[in-house]
């Protein structure tokens, strides 16, 4: 970061990552304007909004620096929830983290900016822009490219990511130097607009789902669920089988139609049934060559899986397959270089 006195607007969410951000860029000379989103829930559920924007708010007043908030409501329920709600009925796996970021991180907090005058934008993201090009944080236990891989290219570019090349160890050290006010306060954990709150409970809430069978690879009924909606491929919790088994079972394949999900006490049984392809692919560089191999990233902080793509964006395992769940974001790299990423589809 450099100091050239440009004005950078962060969004501050009311965590720590976000609030040493902050701080550096004001010590890096940067006329810094503090940037709450209000975001969304459901009706009943318990809203950490006033809690995120009550410490958003002092943190920027200990920083003395300006603190606005942007309305991020409709954004996150027509773009986001509603997104997720319709991915989940039509039996798909979807990543609510990465359209949050894309529609409104990078969507109505980033268009509000830059027509307010900004030269940037700024998050608390664990991510690194070098030559224009998005790698990984330098905290691999932290890295968020995973999250961002759909984010328009034009707009990573007016991007600060101030804590990307710092551990989060140190970034903790930061708070506490800077004697921020929620120095202490434990990271975040849940989906980015229901927090703490439990997916399945949601889903339940909202979809009410239908009980079904559970069947083994034979057709055979061997137990019940919840609803086939509420699990994912590879999954091995939340249904019940009414066999005597010694070994868990998998989900190894649903259908939405029937209502039934398929298990297996071999998790790698059905890896290899559906042709794997890419959908919605955004590319951060240029697009690879047929022939070049490339890492793959099917889950945040999952293994890399060596690939390449055919003229179709067919997915080619060089070696193993993992199972993955159509609608789950795909993440391409080429060591720490992002290349970019899509959508897992069947079809």
């Amino acid at each position: 970061m450099k100091d050239n006195n440009k004005t950078v607007y962060i969004g501050l969410s009311g965590g720590v990552d976000s609030a040493v951000s902050a701080a550096l860029l004001r010590d890096a000379g940067y006329n810094v304007i503090a940037c709450f989103i209000k975001t969304w829930a459901p009706e009943g559920y318990p809203c950490p909004t006033e809690i995120d924007k009550r410490e958003s708010m002092r943190v920027a007043a200990h920083l003395r620096i300006p603190w606005i908030e942007i309305d991020g409501v409709e954004a996150y329920k027509n773009n986001v929830a509603n997104y997720m709600l319709s991915e989940y009925k039509a039996g798909r796996t979807p990543n609510g983290d990465v359209f949050c970021n894309t529609t409104v991180k990078f969507g109505t907090f980033y268009e509000l900016a830059m027509e307010r005058g900004a030269d940037y934008i700024a998050t608390g993201h664990y991510a690194q822009m070098i030559n224009n090009e998005m790698h990984k944080g330098v905290d691999n236990s932290k890295d968020q490219t995973y999250f961002l891989w759909n984010v328009p290219k034009e707009k990573l570019i007016k991007t600060l990511f101030p804590i990307g090349n710092i551990p989060k160890t140190k970034v903790r050290e930061l708070a506490l130097k800077y004697k921020l006010p929620n120095a202490d306060r434990p990271d975040s954990q849940g989906v980015c607009f229901l927090g703490p709150i439990d997916m399945k409970m949601y889903l339940k809430d909202m979809l009410k789902p239908r009980a079904g069978d559970v069947v083994d690879t034979k057709g055979n009924i061997i137990g019940k669920h919840d609803g086939v909606i509420l699990y994912t491929i590879g999954e091995r919790h939340g249904f019940n089988i009414n066999i005597n088994h010694t070994k868990p079972y998998f989900v190894i394949s649903k259908d939405v139609n029937k209502n039934t999900i398929t298990v297996s006490t071999n998790p790698n049984e059905n890896k290899n049934t559906n042709d794997i392809y890419v959908t919605d692919v955004n590319w951060l560089t240029n697009v690879p060559d047929l022939d070049t191999e490339i890492n793959a990233v099917f889950r945040y902080h999952g293994q890399e899986y060596k690939i390449k793509l055919n003229p179709n964006n067919k997915i080619i395992f060089t070696n193993e397959a993992p199972m993955v769940a159509e609608g789950q974001s795909v993440v391409f790299y080429k060591e720490s270089l992002c290349l970019g990423g899509g959508t897992i589809s069947y079809k």
